[in-house]
């Protein structure tokens, strides 16, 4: 919401707020509906600076505009408080602004003279917002403290640990003390310790490997090159790049090695093609100190047929490859956050990590934005950056440069994205959700009903390579149907309760 004023009108309302005496403004947009709608009076209290919580409505100053915005997250940088808004009805967080600029607190509505109910969104309807906000090096510690004093102790660490984000909580506020901390450090710690014998083990998997160049994927890159600790980013195997024609001397390498290929069994060590399907093999060492490994040939890997839309092209990935201090290969910051994007989007941000992934390569890596969209562009690969990025905004406040994400915004959103992105917000982030934005992709009803169908029947090749069957029968097919079922029954009940709570917690 958006008021225009001249600047003796500002003068006299900031003069009057900071006499401590309340003001009333006219809405005139409808950036917070359904709260706030266009005509509704609000009245303004005086807030001192340092006084605000998660979920307030306040009235901020915005350059030459003054906004009325929920407050999403409080930063302190250089000992100076930022705060960052977001319009209810908003796509993406405002710019953050200093505290300073924070003029007062909405605490009250008024609609053709009748009482609005104003309810405060806070991390209380959505713990999905703490924890982000929470595994964050630069939010306001107190804040942190307050907002997770909230939840019972045993959810908020069952919770953090489901999502993996218990050893950057116990990181970055290891200054606060109680059990719930303490929990995290024993997390941490343990991750620290695996991660540290697992990264000593792709040493020496890439000794092995010798001349065979490969590009270091996901978790173990993240926890060795991007997170200030090894302890940091918990993975379950080791995920590595190559080129197709590689694939025979990798299986050779590994199986003297100790592994053995569990996934993909009837293509053994022979040149894979490459498909819209998997695109990877899975390898399982007789060691159990050693972990497993995850041969991928291409970025695009499923058993179900989401890349049909896509197009990404290997040679440039390959040819933008950065040089590390090992004996491996990373992803330029622009692919990295492309794969990281998609690989979210994949699992329908199933375990907040992958959204916290996004968040560090953000802040940490210098993004040339405009190669960027070209690729995505290029690459079939809009949708799946901007829903993810506008997701890490509405949850954490941090937000590419808005240009950007206009650019990258679908000429069309469909109601099948923005469903998606509505429940993900929401905090019902089941993995066949992600289904939404694949059919929205497709350009007709009929290509979504042939998607759906390849979706229940991919090939028996396809069902082979994923669970390393030999032969594939009614059966397989039937298990999918019911599980896919039973998934979806679930997801429901999850709307369902969801919705349920949100009732409860807001009467």
């Amino acid at each position: 919401m958006k008021e225009i004023f001249n600047d003796s009108c500002r003068e006299v309302l900031i003069n009057q707020l900071a006499s401590g005496m309340p003001i009333t403004l006219r809405v005139a947009t409808s950036s917070m509906t359904p709260e706030i709608n266009p005509g509704d009076f609000v009245t303004i209290a005086p807030q001192p600076e340092k006084d605000f919580s998660f979920g307030d409505i306040l009235l901020i100053k915005q350059e030459k505009e003054w906004v009325i915005h929920r407050l999403i997250s409080i930063k302190e940088c250089n000992g100076e408080l930022y705060a960052t808004t977001i319009g209810d009805n908003a796509i993406y967080a405002d710019p953050s602004i200093p505290a300073k600029n924070i003029l007062g607190k909405v605490v009250h509505a008024r609609r053709k003279n009748k009482d609005v109910s104003l309810s405060c969104k806070t991390p209380l309807t959505n713990i999905d917002n703490v924890l982000l906000l929470a595994s964050l090096p630069f939010i306001k510690t107190p804040a942190i403290k307050d907002i997770t004093n909230i939840f019972k102790h045993e959810d908020f660490i069952a919770t953090a640990d489901a999502e993996c984000l218990a050893p950057l909580i116990h990181f970055y506020h290891r200054d606060l003390n109680g059990d719930t901390w303490h929990a995290m450090q024993d997390k941490y710690l343990k991750i620290l310790s695996r991660n540290t014998v697992f990264l000593d083990s792709l040493q020496i998997i890439a000794q092995r490997l010798g001349t065979v160049k490969f590009i270091l994927l996901k978790g173990a890159f993240l926890a060795f090159h991007l997170y200030p600790s090894y302890g940091l980013r918990q993975f379950s195997d080791i995920d590595i790049l190559i080129k197709p024609s590689e694939t025979p001397t990798v299986h050779e390498k590994l199986l003297q090695l100790g592994y053995n290929r569990i996934t993909g069994s009837e293509q053994g060590g022979n040149i894979p093609n490459v498909s819209m399907y998997l695109n990877s093999a899975l390898y399982r060492s007789s060691k159990p100190e050693m972990p497993h490994i995850h041969v991928h040939w291409h970025l695009a890997n499923s058993i179900t047929p989401k890349y049909k839309t896509t197009n990404i092209n290997m040679e440039k990935i390959w040819h933008s490859a950065v040089t590390t201090s090992h004996k491996w290969l990373s992803l330029s910051p622009e692919h990295l956050m492309i794969h990281l994007c998609e690989h979210a989007i994949r699992h329908s941000f199933d375990r907040l990590i992958l959204i916290r992934d996004i968040a560090e390569v953000m802040v940490s890596k210098q993004i040339d934005w405009n190669q960027l969209v070209d690729d995505c562009r290029n690459f079939g690969l809009t949708r799946h950056v901007y829903y993810s990025l506008v997701y890490l905004s509405r949850k954490t406040g941090i937000t590419a440069p808005l240009e950007i994400i206009e650019k990258l915004r679908p000429v069309k959103p469909g109601i099948c994205g923005r469903l998606f992105l509505k429940l993900a917000t929401n905090g019902i982030r089941r993995p066949e959700l992600c289904n939404l934005v694949y059919m929205e992709s497709e350009t007709n009803s009929l290509d979504r009903l042939k998607y759906i169908i390849k979706t229940f029947f991919p090939p028996k090749q396809v069902l082979a390579h994923a669970y390393g069957l030999r032969h594939i029968g009614p059966f397989t097919y039937g298990f999918r149907i019911i599980r896919s079922i039973i998934h979806i029954t679930k997801t429901i009940i999850n709307i369902l309760l969801k919705i349920k709570t949100r009732k409860e917690l807001t009467t």
